[in-house]
């Protein structure tokens, strides 16, 4: 782990949710590690400044479309090493990076989101849930969103453990 970079050694610590600490900043919300401070996560509090203005497709499979943006910086002694956003779904129940985007052709154009497993973008989406949510689905699986001509069309495929 001394051979990491310091972005890979904060994405290995968020494995461990109970050495991350939340408060508020100036900025908005602050993450730190309680045993290496210098490593931080800050949420800017600017909701939707310059983020997309419409919510995404996915957000429309929500019990609740209310979708809210917001960007965040993964720093290290205070430098930026990773810049990304968030997408708070389902009127905050599920916070969530949001996920990688990609076209695939099957007699037509789709557009789909995903998360690679073990990823960066899935290892911060696995931190930011919310785990003691009383909603939460007790259900694992593979979705799949596609764009039909304008359409949005869901594949779900799911079991129950």
């Amino acid at each position: 782990m001394l051979m990491n970079s310091p972005l890979e050694q904060i994405i290995k610590r968020l494995e461990h949710k109970e050495e991350w600490v939340l408060d508020e900043c100036s900025e908005g919300y602050i993450y730190s590690n309680i045993y290496k401070p210098e490593f931080k996560i800050v949420l800017y509090e600017n909701e939707n400044a310059g983020l997309e203005q419409y919510p995404d497709f996915y957000a429309y499979a929500m019990n609740d479309p209310e979708t809210l943006y917001r960007e965040f910086d993964i720093q290290y002694q205070g430098i930026q090493q990773f810049r990304g956003q968030i997408v708070v779904l389902d009127s905050g129940l599920y916070p969530t990076v949001i996920p990688e985007k990609s076209r695939v052709q099957f007699l037509e154009d789709y557009d789909f989101r995903y998360f690679i497993e073990g990823s960066t973008t899935h290892k911060l989406s696995e931190f930011f849930y919310i785990e003691n949510n009383d909603l939460k689905m007790s259900t694992k699986g593979i979705t799949l969103l596609f764009m039909y001509s304008g359409m949005k069309v869901t594949l779900k495929i799911s079991f129950t453990l």
